[in-house]
C-alpha cells in the first residue's frame, strides 16, 4: 500500500510537471524536443532551458529524493544491490534527505524510509506516513514551480 501509494503522488507530480511545460510550449512556441532525457527529468530540463529554476523552490531535494526512492521500488524492488543509485540511496536514507528539516527528527526513532535486511540482500522499504507527507511536498513545490514559470512566461516575449 505505501509503495503504490507512493507511486500515485509521483505520477501526479509528473502530470503536473507535463501540464506546466505544455503550458509554457503553448505560450513560447518552443518544444520540449530539443531537451535531452526523458520522462520528468526532460520537461524539468526543458523548463530549466526556458530560464525557470527547477532547484531553487522549496523541497526540491525530497521531490529529488522521492524520485530516486521510486526509481528504485519500481525497477529493483528496492534492491539496493541492483539499483543503479545504491550509494546516493543509502546517503538519502542516513542523511534523511528524504524529509524536510522540520520533519527530521520526528523521523529518528521510527524512520519513514529504511533498509530492510533480507535473505535476497538489503532492501528500502517505506512507510505510508512518508507517501502522504511526499504528497504535502509535492503540493507546496508545484506551488512553488508554477509561480517561477508564470515569472518566466511574463518575463518572456510571446
Amino acid at each position: 500500500m505505501a509503495t503504490s501509494n507512493l507511486f500515485i503522488v509521483l505520477s501526479l507530480f509528473e502530470v503536473y510537471v507535463l501540464r506546466l511545460a505544455a503550458i509554457c510550449r503553448d505560450a513560447t512556441g518552443v518544444g520540449w524536443d530539443r531537451v535531452r532525457g526523458q520522462g520528468v527529468g526532460r520537461l524539468l530540463a526543458y523548463l530549466r532551458s526556458l530560464g525557470v529554476s527547477t532547484g531553487e523552490p522549496i523541497l526540491w531535494p525530497q521531490i529529488s529524493a522521492a524520485l530516486k526512492i521510486r526509481h528504485s521500488l519500481m525497477h529493483a524492488s528496492g534492491f539496493l544491490l541492483h539499483s543503479r543509485e545504491e550509494r546516493e540511496l543509502r546517503r538519502i536514507i542516513q542523511s534523511k534527505t528524504y524529509l524536510s528539516v522540520d520533519h527530521r527528527q520526528a523521523d529518528r526513532d521510527a524512520p519513514l524510509v529504511f533498509v530492510f535486511e533480507t535473505p535476497a540482500g538489503d532492501q528500502l522499504k517505506i512507510k505510508n506516513q512518508y507517501a502522504w507527507l511526499l504528497a504535502t511536498y509535492v503540493r507546496d513545490y508545484l506551488s512553488a514551480l508554477g509561480g517561477l514559470v508564470a515569472g518566466v512566461l511574463v518575463e518572456s516575449p510571446s
